[in-house]
């Protein structure tokens, strides 16, 4: 049995995890995945982390596995308690990390992305539910797609990301085939030149966890035995 510390990305809370959870409980883990102040222009990278830091309170060397965004919580996450193992999914890449060479582009599918994101009054952007179904949930079942759209929330600015790359703990990075944001070439170039990961492929868009629930269980399961693909 393990403890999985879920941390969600930008928009989204806690319950983008609910059937993911359904499936590692089965498995006979324990999950723990609250929602981080990334809505609350107020909020800091550090913040971010103690807010995941504290959830997890009394848990022995939890999995932390950080999607999107939330890839850049977890190694804050893991540099205030001990970890097992720190998972990233379909990561963003902090963009302050020193790299060798020209990465692909990852433009693509970011573009057109924030193209449909709004402004609020405080300077987040946020998400029009139809706009969200067209451009984040392309993948999913309409009702399902539908549904999380209506769940959002805006997201604020954080400030200067800390680290200047991620830690050099075990680690497993994960990205998606069809990911309707970030091109394939360029997460595998950022998984091998920046975060010394050989990727491993899973099939579908951004949001395995609601997509494909059952297939990311089993692979995070089975992350437990493996040893990290360095490259």
């Amino acid at each position: 049995m393990a403890t999985f510390g879920l941390a969600h990305g930008a928009w989204h809370g806690g319950w983008c995890w609910g059937l993911l959870v359904d499936e590692l409980v089965r498995r006979g883990h324990v999950c723990v995945a609250p929602d981080l102040p990334f809505d609350d222009p107020g909020s800091t990278w550090d913040t971010i982390a103690e807010v995941m830091t504290d959830a997890l309170a009394g848990a022995d060397d939890p999995v932390l596995v950080g999607h999107s965004l939330g890839a850049l919580a977890i190694p804050l996450v893991a540099l205030r308690r001990p970890a097992k193992l720190l998972v990233y999914l379909c990561p963003a890449t902090p963009v302050a990390t020193p790299v060798v060479g020209s990465p692909p582009s990852f433009q693509e599918g970011y573009k057109a992305y924030l193209s449909a994101v709004q402004v609020d009054e405080l300077g987040r952007d946020s998400w029009k539910s139809g706009d969200a179904v067209r451009n984040m949930y392309r993948h999913l079942e309409p009702a399902l797609a539908e549904w999380a759209a209506a769940q959002l929330r805006p997201d604020a600015e954080h400030g200067v990301y800390p680290l200047g790359g991620p830690p050099s703990l075990p680690s497993l990075y994960i990205y998606a085939t069809d990911d309707e944001i970030f091109t394939p070439e360029s997460r595998r170039w950022a998984a091998r030149h920046v975060f010394g990961l050989e990727p491993v492929e899973l099939p579908g868009g951004h949001f395995p966890m609601l997509e494909a629930p059952s297939a990311l269980a089993g692979l995070l399961d089975a992350s437990l035995e493996a040893e990290p693909r360095r490259v």
